[in-house]
């Protein structure tokens, strides 16, 4: 009897209130000890904020951005980075960016030939060198603005042709092919040979070069080039500044290597 009366006191007691309430209670410790341990586990990743390609721009077909820091305004303590960013395979076209502090833009160009920048030397703006397209003749026109930092802006204050810079590339051609090594090789030789320009801003970049193979689609020069030498001419001054190899004054190979860039 007393154990029957022990049975049913402990029935009565896990039917009790008090004794659901202290169930419900202990799971819901073991609940949040479980939760407030996931937590700890949680791998905290950094956010990651993307730069954009218009302000960072990547490599477009092996042409890259060039980055330049020049002190552009005079109120900045850090100086402004300018970058040029190519938009096309061609004539040197692309665009000029200044970036200030905070990666604040500054200033766009748009699309421009030939496209370079140079401080101007006094930390109040910028020169924008850039060309014309080339005509038929494969010549173009040599222009240079002056920005400079105006009312929280950059404005354009002077622009022109340089009349300097008048070295056109049939002229760099011809003064190529007046060297006395290139006149023994056009004059001796039974294939054909070519002499061709190439714009690199400052400097005229010509190459001689015999003609291998001559592609049948258009007629033109392609296909497979012996090169017999590189040569530099300045625009400014239309002078020869480099070659890559070095003839003496009657077109005899010297043996040395230029220091052509």
């Amino acid at each position: 009897m007393k154990k029957y009366n022990g049975f049913i006191r402990r029935v009565k007691f896990l039917r009790s209130p008090r004794f659901i309430f202290t169930i419900v209670l202990s799971f819901i410790f073991f609940y949040s000890g479980i939760k407030f341990q996931q937590s700890k586990n949680v791998e905290l990743k950094p956010t990651v904020v993307e730069s954009t390609k218009e302000i960072f721009p990547e490599c477009i077909s092996g042409l890259c951005p060039n980055y330049f820091q020049i002190d552009a305004v005079p109120t900045n303590n850090s100086p402004e980075t300018a970058i040029v960013i190519p938009l096309a395979m061609t004539q040197g076209f692309g665009k000029l960016v200044i970036i200030g502090e905070g990666g604040k833009k500054l200033f766009d160009s748009d699309g421009l030939p030939g496209i370079w920048v140079e401080p101007t030397g006094d930390g109040n703006g910028f020169i924008m060198k850039y060309t014309s397209a080339v005509d038929e003749d494969f010549n173009r026109i040599n222009y240079e603005a002056r920005f400079v930092w105006k009312e929280g802006g950059f404005i354009k204050s002077e622009e022109g042709i340089l009349e300097d810079t008048q070295t056109t590339r049939s002229q760099a051609e011809d003064l190529v092919k007046s060297l006395p090594e290139v006149k023994k090789q056009l004059k001796n030789s039974k294939t054909e040979w070519i002499v061709e320009a190439i714009d690199k801003h400052d400097v005229w970049t010509v190459q001689v070069a015999q003609v291998v193979i001559r592609c049948l689609e258009n007629d033109e020069a392609c296909g497979n080039l012996a090169t017999f030498n590189w040569y530099d001419v300045d625009k400014k001054s239309g002078k020869i500044i480099c070659s890559m190899f070095i003839y003496d004054e009657d077109g005899e190979y010297t043996d040395k290597l230029g220091e052509c860039k």
